[in-house]
């Protein structure tokens, strides 16, 4: 397990989402998704999100369940303070939905 700073909870998973991955990540750190090279993309993307300060959007695929999916990923930064990023939220679309 890796561990980073800072470090990414999952507040909360919807439960079509859960059902698509096969998996509640509720609650979880990013440091328990099973698949390395999604654990990195996770970091990547919402590091930079805080970092950076500003949203980003993005069309890009994940392999789920044996199988490839598409999907359209929006991440905003929110802050409780109004100047430090400590939230990020976001949204998935799949496009087959």
């Amino acid at each position: 397990m890796l561990f980073r700073s800072p470090r990414f909870r999952y507040r909360l998973i919807g439960s079509h989402l859960t059902e698509r991955i096969g998996r509640d990540m509720t609650g979880k750190f990013f440091d328990d998704v099973p698949e390395p090279r999604y654990r990195e993309r996770l970091y990547d993307w919402h590091g930079g999100v805080v970092t950076e300060r500003i949203p980003r959007a993005g069309v890009t695929t994940r392999r789920l369940l044996d199988r490839w999916e598409p999907y359209e990923i929006l991440t905003l930064p929110l802050s409780s303070d109004g100047t430090e990023v400590d939230m990020t939220l976001t949204g998935i679309y799949y496009r087959d939905d």
